[in-house]
């Protein structure tokens, strides 16, 4: 048994089995009054149709048709439908970080990373 240290920069890096490398980021991307998202370099990979666009937070983002908002993956796949009247990322609640806050009236809720309602509104 050797005791020398290994400090973590020195231990070499294995992906994780069964994960996938992370796509690219997001950005979003506007071209008159419709929103899309686009790669570092430009080129659009989810279509400009949307009102409103969130960033990505991690697997998907809000978006907004009309008056309602809803969820899409990075594929441009919708996850939820638009049914919610308001959203935000709720980056500044500690105990919900990495979750958005949505609203139908006046009742509030939380959906997760997958898109999933962890509270329903």
């Amino acid at each position: 048994m050797s005791n020398e240290i290994t400090t973590i920069e020195e231990q070499p890096q294995k992906p994780l089995q069964g994960h996938l490398p992370a796509p690219p980021p997001l950005i979003p991307y506007r071209k008159g009054d419709k929103w899309g998202f686009c790669t570092p370099e430009k080129k659009i990979v989810i279509a400009l149709k949307y009102d409103e666009v969130l960033p990505f937070l991690e697997r998907v983002t809000a978006v907004r048709i009309g008056e309602r908002w809803g969820f899409i993956d990075q594929m441009g796949r919708e996850v939820v439908p638009p049914k919610y009247d308001f959203v935000f990322v709720a980056y500044a609640w500690r105990n919900f970080k990495g979750l958005f806050a949505v609203w139908v009236g006046n009742k509030a809720g939380l959906i997760d990373q997958m898109g999933q309602e962890v509270v329903p509104p």
